[in-house]
């Protein structure tokens, strides 16, 4: 991921990354709000659900909602606060939405790994289809979740090709 953003500055690529380093360990802090948790499974789930609302621009969720994930901690000031600042800008939710879909696609909810390739680099030009289906196989050959995060059951997973986006 680093090396699609390095040579496409593509925002979305960069969101993508940052999903998937602290999934693979590589980064300390969750990729959107920045709190400093390892990844798990249940707090990948809590991030990808705090990446959804903030993706549709929605408000700061009650207190019920965040009850779900109280194990993450992420109803306090803190969040409050982040959201209160950046939940609202294009960029963090386009962002948000990175992040969701690179989480998605690590636990196979996703399984087009296309929707990780950014369509236009960081100057508004097209990232042309040859291109982006070169940095899709690079994304193939990325190893599978660490263990702690492998699913510990089929059920409940979205059957191969329903996650699928068009890019």
């Amino acid at each position: 991921m680093l090396r699609m953003f390095g040579s496409t500055e593509a925002p979305p690529a960069l969101g993508a990354r940052s999903a998937l380093s602290w999934i693979g360990g590589l980064s300390p802090t969750t990729p959107l709000v920045g709190l400093p948790h390892g990844p798990s499974q249940s707090r990948a789930i809590a991030e990808f659900m705090v990446a959804n609302k903030v993706a549709a621009g929605e408000e700061y969720p009650p207190a019920p909602w965040w009850a779900k994930y109280d194990g993450f901690n992420l109803d306090r000031a803190h969040s409050r606060e982040w959201w209160a600042v950046n939940a609202y800008w294009g960029y963090t939710r386009e962002n948000a939405q990175d992040v969701q879909l690179a989480i998605g696609w690590a636990f196979g909810v996703i399984d087009n790994v296309a929707v990780l390739t950014p369509a236009r680099a960081g100057d508004g030009s097209e990232i042309g289809v040859e291109r982006r289906e070169h940095f899709a196989r690079m994304l193939h050959r990325l190893a599978p979740l660490p263990p702690g995060l492998q699913p510990q059951a089929e059920a409940g997973r979205v059957a191969p090709g329903a996650g699928q986006t068009s890019a």
